[in-house]
């Protein structure tokens, strides 16, 4: 069964509890919601610009609970 929205995003915060942490999962959905077709990768670097964030840390947040980031892992 897929997770919905509000479930990823409580199983992202469950895990790290770090305020910056809350900002880019926050801003990752904010992102999403505007843009719903948007690439996993795409998305990944418009929240990193947004944000003044490393690419590979926006991975790191929001990685472990998506198939989609393991691929963007190996790049």
């Amino acid at each position: 069964m897929a997770l919905n929205f509000e479930q990823k995003k409580e199983k992202i915060l469950s895990r790290k509890k770090w305020e910056e942490d809350r900002i880019v999962v926050d801003r990752w959905y904010e992102i999403e919601d505007i843009y719903p077709e948007i690439s996993t990768e795409r998305l990944t670097c418009m929240v990193a610009d947004d944000l003044g964030w490393n690419y590979e840390d926006v991975i790191e947040v929001m990685g472990y609970f998506s198939e989609d980031f393991k691929k963007l892992e190996g790049k």
